[in-house]
Formats: C-alpha cells, structure tokens, sequence
C-alpha cells in the first residue's frame, strides 16, 4: 500500500550525464531522473489503456444518437456495466484522423499518427509513454505494456516510434513485482544492466563513425536508431535505481499461467487482477493492455455459449447468427471489465476507492470490424476523477478528435501539457472532479 513519505531515489542523475563512446559526448535532455527527490502524492492518479483490436459490434456498444447527456439509455453492450453507470462516460462519434488501414490502425490507438498503414509509417509517443515521461521514474516500473497472447502490444510507444515488447505471462508480471531475488541475483542483474549500458556506449560510436560513411535519408535512420538508444539508457538508469529498492508485499498467492488458448476471457480477467495489484501497490501507474484475438482462426470460449468459428473470423460475419454468437464473446469482455470496475472500487487507498483514482481508457481501433472500418470509434472513459454518468455523442459522419481525450487525460494526470498530437484543446463535455 501507499504510505505518505517522502519518496527518494537512490541516486538523481547528473545534469552533466552524456553517452561517451569512442571520443563522442552524446549529453542527454533534461529527464525526470535528473530532478530532486520530493514527496509522493498520497494516492496519485493512475492510468490503463484497454485496446480490443477485434472490436465491437457498434450495433450493441453505442447508446442511440440521440439518447445523450446523463439520462441515457444503456446500450447492450453497456448493461453489463450498469452497476457503475456513473462511473464511466461512452463516447459515440470520435474518431483519429489519419488513422486508417483497419487493423493496422491498432498502432496508432494510442499515439493518433496518421497513416500506419503506409510503408513509410513512423509512429510517435503514445499516452501511455507521454505520462510515463513525468511520472514514471516514481515507481518500479514507469509503464506496465500487457498483451493476453504473447504477440507484442502495438500500444505503448516510444518518442522514438519503438514499440515496447508486452508481458503477456501473469506469473512473471507477479515475479516482477514482488519476488525478491538473491542477493547474488540482485548482483547480477546490476552487472546486466552495466553490461547494457557499455553495449549502447560502443553502439553510439559506431554509428557516429558511420554517419560519416552514407547518404542523407541513411543518416536520418541512423538518427531515429540513436534516439532509440537515448531512450534505452535512460530505461536502464532507472532499472539500476530500483534494483536494489524492497518491493512491496502482498497476500496475493502467484498465479498460475492460462495455457488454454481458447480461454482468452479467463487470460483477460486474469491480466486485469495483477493491473489492480500493480495499482495498489503502486508499482506503476501506468499500464496498457493488448487484447488480440491470437491466430485467425483462434476460438474465444465463453462458458454457457456455443461457440463456433474463430473470434477474427466473427468480426467478419454479417450474418444474424454469427453476430449473436460475436456478441457472446463481447458481452463476456464486458463483464470482466465489470468485474475490474469493481475490484477497483472496492480496494481503498490513502482513504479513497481505487477506481476514483483511476482513468480506464477501453476502446478499439475498429469502428466496424467486419468492413475494416476506423471511423466512430466504440471508446468509453471510467474513473479517474471526471464528472461521469454521461453519454457524450458526437457526428458519426464528420468525427470528433479523440486526440482532445488524450490530452484532457493527461490534465487529469497532472500534467499541464498545452497539445498531444493532433488535439485542438480538451474533451467537450468531460470535466474533472
């Protein structure tokens, strides 16, 4: 649990710090590593990111256009979360512009750059990586990118355009937080760390030796790659902090593996579990999670429900049948956000319950996944200490920039920050408590 003390670092990095290699002086910006210690929030926002590559069926999700504001209708999908209708907002009739290629669109959910489709795509800082910029060195870990299949995130984003490898096995992300290693262990993973940094030191140099050797457009590549570089070394610094910092306790048992392919809704409500022990802790306050279908033809069991072909396969079915079998899988999804809405808010700390704390962003990247579809995208907002209990609808022709979400979200964490991406100021109608 959060205590009200002063937080400190073992070791703020000096302002003087720079990658040296090979005769180069590489001297870094200004990082949050390198600020003083100072007192932590006794219960600090915090943030998840819940993406649902394969969609949902709009026809269930949205509440009827012209049923908005607070006394709205829920809509299907939305009757599962009736226990904390004034907990969460849904958004109709917003959108990313730029973002298209249909699932390709997955790698833009987050950061809103445009075109991910084209070959020449670069993507930019997603949300999640924006807030973990001022406020991730606070905790063990500054983000936490999850995914149920092992099949990478597509969400959590580096200045640099890298995407973030994703934890998809519970066990290690439990390990992770609260396991404590030998003290040879520990040892060895500062030797690791040591080890990885005079790796990116001689990784510098040889491509400043190179930049001598190729051509303008290789020269910029070989930019974005140091970039790249800068951002490992400030990661690495911040593991070397931590390595040797107590981890929390918790009654928690670790969790078994869910081997089971087809038991994605078990993987979901599992992953969603170690998000609120992650949370209460305060081991990050920042996590993303990927939620992919695994192979095409991958079944979703759901307990009670026939279920036939394979979830990506659904999502392109028209036929009435397969809908009503799609939406036995999206109703399941549903529930088990119900069931973290109110493990949330039913864990108090510094005083308030979990979930009021919290901003859970839950949407996808498809606004019809059968038709491959970016446009009026199905996204809700819970927690988090906003003005809730709303239907906030927009044109579902001519869309509204979600990017004014993002940036009221990152308000929200305290972070004052004038534009993310291609916002033209904060959410219509979502205000802060």
């Amino acid at each position: 649990m959060i205590k009200d003390t002063f937080w400190i670092r073992p070791k703020a990095l000096s302002r003087r710090t720079a990658l040296k290699a090979a005769g180069v002086s590489l001297a870094l910006p200004f990082l949050e590593s390198m600020a003083a210690p100072g007192k932590a929030p006794k219960n600090p926002y915090r943030m998840l990111s819940v993406l649902c590559e394969m969609g949902y069926t709009s026809d269930y999700f949205f509440p009827d256009a012209k049923d908005t504001g607070k006394n709205y209708k829920l809509s299907p999908y939305l009757q599962n979360l009736k226990d904390f209708k004034n907990d969460f907002t849904v958004f109709s009739g917003i959108s990313i512009p730029g973002a298209n290629g249909g699932h390709s669109a997955s790698k833009s959910f987050l950061s809103c750059a445009t075109n991910p489709a084209a070959s020449s795509f670069k993507n930019t800082i997603s949300l999640d990586q924006k807030m973990a910029q001022k406020v991730g060195h606070l905790t063990r870990f500054p983000t936490l990118p999850l995914s149920i299949t092992g099949k990478g995130s597509m969400m959590a984003i580096l200045d640099s355009g890298v995407t973030l490898p994703a934890i998809s096995h519970p066990s290690e992300l439990y390990k992770m937080m609260f396991i404590e290693g030998k003290q040879s262990s520990i040892e060895a993973r500062v030797n690791d760390i040591e080890r990885g940094k005079s790796i990116l030191d001689v990784v510098t140099g040889e491509t400043q030796k190179l930049n001598r050797k190729i051509s303008k457009n290789d020269r910029q590549k070989v930019d974005e790659f140091l970039v790249s570089v800068r951002e490992a070394e400030k990661h690495l610094q911040i593991q070397k902090d931590w390595v040797h910092q107590t981890k929390p306790k918790t009654k928690a048992k670790q969790p078994k593996d869910i081997t089971d392919r087809s038991a994605l809704g078990m993987k979901i409500r599992l992953m969603y579990k170690m998000v609120k022990l992650a949370f209460e802790t305060d081991s990050t306050r920042i996590a993303t999670l990927y939620l992919d279908g695994g192979d095409f033809g991958n079944i979703y069991n759901v307990p009670g429900a026939k279920i036939t072909d394979g979830w990506h396969p659904l999502t392109h079915a028209f036929k009435d049948n397969k809908k009503k079998i799609l939406k036995n899988i999206d109703d399941d999804l549903f529930k088990a956000f119900a069931g973290l809405l109110k493990d949330l808010k039913s864990t108090k700390v510094g005083g308030e319950d979990l979930l009021s704390k919290t901003m859970i962003l839950n949407g996808s990247n498809l606004g019809h996944a059968g038709r491959h579809s970016n446009d009026n995208l199905p996204v809700l907002l819970a927690g988090g200490g906003f003005k809730h209990g709303q239907h906030l609808a927009f044109d579902r022709k001519n869309n509204y920039n979600q990017a004014n979400l993002y940036l009221s979200m990152l308000h929200r964490m305290g972070i004052n920050e004038s534009k993310f991406a291609s916002s033209s100021g904060t959410m219509k109608g979502l205000e802060l408590i």
